[in-house]
């Protein structure tokens, strides 16, 4: 089977999206014998590229005929003409790859001009379609300029499914007129090679990769550094916290691209407060893509979540699978779907006191709870078992009509 994986951003580029799709076709080509090739848009680079990311073919569509102006009246009617130009040329880019390759399924993940363009032109031409819908906000049904969806209204078949990455998005969907049986709601796979309890032990983990000793309670939060993310609210969260309390941030700081320059400025505010606030001895900040976060995960005591909003958050469950507790933000249909009260973390408003209340909490739950939780876990949301469902929805998709 050979598959068009479609992405708003790839590789080397940050992409929650992007690496996972990479990872679970990595892992069906040794498993069923699925290849694929990825087209992807891009908000780091500008530019159209073909080249190869760790073994796969990658085609960007990056170049823009023009960029969109800030706000304003006048800016508001010529954003309309540049989007619409951006459209028209990156949607023909897109189309030149699809009618290029013999492709069994196209595979869109995120939101963009080629994604949206994939999906339309596989329900055109009847090829069979997965349309991941990974963020909120995200609508299933692809976008058309000059609201013409409100004119064309796009309807999925029997050879289209809509993938819900937890209930929340799951209920969007629902809402959003996709049907139930056109619906798969799951989590995001978890590799559980890497993350299941287990392994070297947390002192050793520490002495290779961090500066806190083997008696520090270690709070880790792995997240791009970003407002959304929230990180500078743990700053107030560990100040309620006594010194045996350590906190490790770690994640990329996205440079370029619409969003550039607000998540530079809130870093940099970020570590000018830990300096100004004599907070250093206490915060570790690991700033760059972490290829290895099993090994940060299972040398912390808790995982702490503190969002402003998600999809998901894989590494949640990535945590729970490794046995070690979360402390996360209540997002609903998202956080309190997974994380057990009491069993694997728990779940609380952004209050700084009652964060901290909940973190001292998390880190008395016994091992052999925690192990539990992730044995359970696992059994739902492991990459065989995601894997399998996949290959399954395929093939049927693939011999439907």
């Amino acid at each position: 089977m050979r598959v068009l994986v479609i992405c708003s951003k790839y590789g080397p580029e940050y992409s929650g999206p992007g690496h996972r799709a990479h990872s679970m076709y990595k892992r069906l080509r040794v498993k069923y014998g699925v290849s694929c090739s990825v087209l992807a848009n891009s908000i780091e680079f500008s530019d159209n590229d073909i080249y190869d990311y760790e073994g796969v073919s990658v085609r960007r569509v990056g170049q823009k005929i023009g960029a969109l102006a800030p706000g304003g009246v006048f800016s508001k009617a010529v954003n309309h003409f540049i989007y619409l130009a951006n459209y028209l040329y990156q949607g023909y880019e897109t189309l030149k790859v699809l009618r290029e390759g013999r492709y069994d399924l196209v595979h869109t993940f995120g939101s963009s001009i080629s994604v949206n363009v994939g999906a339309l032109y596989s329900k055109y031409k009847n090829l069979p379609l997965l349309r991941e819908v990974c963020n909120n906000g995200t609508h299933p049904e692809p976008f058309l300029p000059l609201r013409l969806n409100k004119v064309i209204r796009y309807r999925f078949g029997e050879r289209a499914r809509v993938v819900a990455i937890s209930r929340r998005i799951g209920d969007f969907c629902r809402e959003a007129g996709v049907p139930e049986n056109r619906l798969w709601e799951r989590p995001n796979p978890v590799d559980e090679g890497r993350f299941s309890p287990g392994g070297p032990d947390k002192p050793a983990l520490r002495k290779r990769l961090i500066k806190f000793g083997r008696d520090d309670i270690v709070l880790l939060y792995l997240a791009k550094f970003s407002p959304g993310k929230n990180q500078a609210f743990l700053v107030d969260v560990l100040k309620r916290l006594n010194e045996k309390y350590k906190l490790l941030l770690a994640g990329p700081v996205v440079t370029g691209g619409q969003f550039g320059e607000r998540d530079r400025e809130y870093y940099s505010n970020l570590i000018r407060r830990l300096e100004d606030e004599g907070l250093c001895d206490r915060v570790q900040v690991v700033k760059g893509y972490i290829k290895n976060p099993q090994d940060y995960i299972k040398l912390a005591n808790v995982y702490v979540f503190p969002t402003l909003f998600e999809a998901l958050g894989t590494p949640m469950l990535e945590s729970i699978a490794c046995g070690v507790p979360v402390v996360a933000s209540r997002i609903e249909g998202v956080t309190d779907c997974w994380i057990r009260e009491g069993r694997s973390g728990f779940v609380c408003g952004l209050e700084p006191g009652i964060f901290a209340e909940c973190v001292e909490r998390a880190a008395l739950i016994e091992g052999s709870v925690l192990e539990t939780e992730a044995r359970e876990l696992l059994q739902r949301a492991s990459s065989a078992v995601i894997d399998e469902e996949y290959y399954r929805i395929m093939h049927r998709l693939r011999i439907a009509g």
